[in-house]
């Protein structure tokens, strides 16, 4: 079943970038590495989709930045994805009107370790899994391993 994008974008407030579009409807729900699971536009499941993440991100991270100084302005990261053990991958919208120019960064779950990735969602997951690139955030529990299982709750 295709989103419908534009609509999608709307009750959100903002564009996304093209390659996380791709990603969703090629994929849908699942976990890469029986590790990481990319939020999705819809889903049965309420803790995996976008919407829900981004409004629970939105509080923890201005929660977080009255105790502690953030790398990151909490409005420029929107979730992306998350890990098994807590671990947060975010969009750095930067610049705003460029979803296709966004970065990804991850926030340690147990600590205060960032890491920035000077590309999308699918490059990110390609060079964590698949090539191998190690993330400070994520040094002890990713690896390559780009085995996608498909989840049967819901769907991109």
């Amino acid at each position: 079943m295709q989103t419908d994008w534009l609509r999608f974008e709307s009750t959100i407030g903002f564009a996304l970038p093209a390659d996380y579009k791709l990603l969703v409807e090629t994929y849908g729900l699942g976990t890469f590495g029986r590790f990481l699971m990319v939020y999705q536009p819809r889903s049965d499941y309420e803790f995996t989709e976008l919407r829900t993440q981004i409004r629970m991100n939105a509080d923890k991270l201005e929660f977080l930045a009255e105790f502690e100084p953030l790398p990151y302005a909490p409005e420029e990261l929107v979730p992306v994805a998350g890990t098994d053990n807590g671990n947060s991958v975010y969009w750095l919208r930067s610049p705003l009107d460029s979803p296709d120019s966004w970065r990804i960064v991850v926030d340690q779950s147990r600590g205060d370790t960032w890491s920035e990735f000077s590309g999308g969602i699918v490059d990110f997951l390609v060079a964590a899994f698949v090539d191998g690139v190690r993330f400070d955030a994520l040094a002890e529990n990713i690896g390559p391993d780009p085995v996608f299982t498909p989840s049967g709750r819901g769907e991109a």
